[in-house]
């Protein structure tokens, strides 16, 4: 559950309406390189034998729970990255604002 604001600034928190459909979209992207990356290794030195698709399967839902995560990271990573995020000034940080009055 998603907090009102943060405990130690203040800053209330908004939910993005479509971070969750982004992270998702790259949770897939990633399972999707990844699996493919395995296949091709394990299909170039091992051949086609029986049971390789069941076996890439299961790597394909093991990369995405493992991948489900740092998916949602990368996610709030780049929205910070290309200015999406960013700090509130109506809300000024309370452990920054001792250190400024201090050097000034």
């Amino acid at each position: 559950m998603l907090k009102e604001t943060c405990e130690n600034c203040g800053v209330p928190f908004e939910r993005d309406a479509g971070s969750y459909i982004t992270s998702m979209v790259l949770n897939y992207f990633m399972t999707v390189i990844c699996t493919t990356v395995i296949a091709l290794v394990l299909i170039l030195r091992y051949g086609f034998f029986p049971g390789v698709t069941p076996l890439i399967a299961v790597i394909a839902c093991a990369f995405i729970l493992i991948l489900h995560r740092p998916s949602k990271l990368i996610y709030l990573w780049l929205m910070w990255v290309f200015g999406f995020i960013y700090h509130d000034r109506k809300h000024p940080d309370k452990r920054l604002s001792g250190r400024s009055q201090a050097a000034g």
